[in-house]
């Protein structure tokens, strides 16, 4: 039985999961109550993406041991997941209850409450577990990201900051605390941090948009403009950058370009509001007026309630000729 469950271990840390299942289910059959061999065998059924596999075999290891505060924690980020948020929270408070000084469940309540919109909430949980594990990467970053959404940034460029000094080349860290910098108007900042996470990895094509949004702001256009080409050759799908590139387009005088542009981003994502509203700009430029109507009634069609749908309104009212009537 051991070298089965040692066996299973192995192909799960190499992402055989299938395989491992099967040397759990085995061990299994030579001890049916096996708490441990099952958690694992959970485990794997949620790294294969089996959520509903994972809670059932949680949930069992939970009746036969209620006090295996691992499997408690296992059947919340299972049901967070898929989606279940209250009913993650639920199990990892009761983990707590079983092992309060568990950084890994106070992390992940912390994600868990975040997904909530509870940034409070989350930012008490990640301060628990870096209280318990001060070096704890995932929870400075995770509690940089709430920082940064109830608009704190310089705590928020301070969790990052610390978690970079624990790990360098993580390049999601890198990558926030650049935009949290851009929205600071620390542009200098915010291109020194995109320009690290290239230097790790070239190819990462978020990080040459941000790059290119941090340079467009700078009134690089030139600058801009190439990185925004290299997001795109990149990743071709990525409608963002086919947008961002447009409107650098139109601001270097480029204006068919820019049409072709936005038009890319649309074929992409045919809700792309601000793309509707820029397209419509660009074409009313070109003398393209019916063009310049047909995507502001495209934009006020999808988003009636938008905070420039009056302006957009009255756009279209002056083309048309028509008389000026109160917005409602």
């Amino acid at each position: 039985m051991e070298a089965l469950v040692t066996r299973g271990n192995a192909r799960k840390s190499k992402g055989d999961n299938d395989e491992a299942i099967e040397d759990y289910t085995r061990a299994l059959l030579l001890d049916p109550q096996n708490v441990e061999i099952m958690n694992h065998r959970g485990n794997a059924r949620q790294a294969k993406g089996d959520q509903e596999g994972a809670i059932s075999e949680f949930s069992r290891v939970i009746r036969i041991d209620p006090t295996m505060a691992q499997a408690w924690n296992n059947r919340g980020t299972a049901r967070r997941a898929k989606g279940d948020l209250e009913g993650a929270i639920a199990d990892y408070a009761r983990s707590l209850e079983l092992d309060p000084k568990a950084a890994l469940t106070w992390k992940n309540q912390g994600n868990a409450l975040q997904e909530m919109g509870d940034l409070a909430g989350a930012i008490q949980s990640h301060t628990r577990a870096l209280d318990l594990e001060p070096e704890y990467v995932d929870a400075l970053f995770m509690r940089g990201n709430a920082r940064f959404e109830m608009g704190d940034l310089d705590g928020a460029i301070a969790d990052y900051s610390r978690a970079i000094r624990f790990a360098p080349k993580n390049i999601r860290i890198w990558n926030n605390r650049g935009v949290v910098r851009k929205v600071t108007g620390d542009l200098e900042g915010a291109i020194a941090d995109y320009s690290r996470v290239l230097e790790i990895n070239p190819e990462h094509s978020d990080a040459w948009n941000n790059l290119g949004n941090a340079r467009r702001a700078g009134e690089d256009l030139e600058g801009a403009f190439a990185d925004y080409t290299r997001a795109v050759e990149l990743k071709p799908e990525f409608a963002d950058a086919w947008h961002n590139r447009g409107i650098t387009l139109w601001r270097m005088g480029e204006r068919d370009k820019a049409v072709v542009d936005y038009t890319r981003a649309l074929e992409l994502d045919p809700k792309f509001l601000w793309a509707l509203i820029n397209r419509g700009v660009a074409r009313k430029a070109g003398g393209d007026l019916k063009g310049a109507v047909d995507d502001w009634e495209r934009f006020l069609e999808l988003a009636p309630g938008h905070p420039k749908a009056p302006a957009v309104r009255a756009e279209i009212r002056e083309m048309q000729n028509l008389p000026s009537h109160s917005e409602k």
